[in-house]
């Protein structure tokens, strides 16, 4: 199955494209490399887009653990990808962050 998200009306935002089968990632037809992890976070906000999670959801989503596991280290991985899929991760696209709150995959950029 692929997941693919056009440019924004306004043609700034990259085409991103997942394909869940082959695990794989484009940005404007150029594959992009993901760790397991990485691509996990990225499917699983995508399939929920505007949908705002806590790194503790994710985390039981993702690594299906809560209690072991140091929540700081979504934060990592969501840094990471957001280094790979949009250039500047204090500019994200794609991944966005409600302070306080958590995290939201924005379809259109």
């Amino acid at each position: 199955m692929v997941l693919a998200m056009p440019r924004n009306k306004h043609g700034k935002t990259p085409e991103i494209s997942l394909n869940r089968v082959l695990r794989t990632v484009t940005i404007d037809g150029t594959e992009i490399q993901l760790t397991f992890k990485e691509f996990e976070i990225l499917n699983f906000l995508a399939s929920h887009p505007y949908e705002v999670f806590s790194r503790y959801e994710i985390m039981e989503n993702i690594w299906k653990e809560r209690s072991t596991m140091d929540a700081s280290r979504v934060c990592v991985h969501v840094t990471r990808l957001r280094k790979k899929i949009q250039g500047d991760p204090y500019k994200p696209q794609f991944i966005k962050t409600i302070w306080g709150v958590g995290y939201y995959f924005d379809p259109e950029g």
